[in-house]
């Protein structure tokens, strides 16, 4: 009996031995930022829109202490890409279409979400437009995952339908 009180002694203590907080599986995984709804987005506008305000959120992935520092900018080499991959057309929105906060944002294991707002000036957009609003995120001390790095905003306004009995 004092042979077997022995031995769930010392397996208690080898289980307690091996369980440590800071020896988590998963605990040393690297951080990336990214973004979420990245690819190619369609924006569906009303016949009469102006302007549309577009919201981008960026996130950080991994459980690394420290923080990030992310910011987007207009990317057009991402674009040219995108059309070579898939045989499109799509053309880069003119400067003057669009306010791009250059701001960086900074993300933590607190906060690992931001979401930075972009105002789009739709007014010249037709129903046949194929202008485009390429923008990435990037980061001076976290690695990007580049899969998920670029969303493209694509404002799409509807076609007018003509009546029947038009000439």
């Amino acid at each position: 009996m004092k042979k077997l009180f022995l031995a769930l002694a010392l397996s208690a203590a080898a289980c307690l031995a091996g369980c440590s907080d800071n020896e988590e599986i998963g605990y040393d995984i690297g951080s990336k930022v990214l973004i979420p709804k990245n690819g190619l987005q369609q924006v569906a506008l009303t016949a009469d829109a102006a302007a549309i305000d577009y919201e981008v959120w960026i996130y950080r992935s991994g459980y690394n202490e420290g923080g990030s520092t992310a910011a987007l900018s207009v990317d057009a080499e991402a674009l040219a890409a995108y059309n070579k991959a898939n045989g499109t057309a799509y053309v880069l929105m003119p400067e003057a279409c669009y306010d791009l906060p250059t701001a960086a944002v900074r993300l933590d294991n607190n906060a690992h979400t931001a979401k930075i707002g972009i105002r789009i000036d739709v007014s010249a957009i037709t129903a046949d437009s194929r202008c485009v609003l390429p923008v990435s995120v990037g980061s001076p001390d976290t690695e990007v995952n580049a899969a998920a790095a670029t969303v493209l905003i694509f404002p799409v306004r509807p076609t007018t339908e003509k009546p029947e009995n038009a000439q």
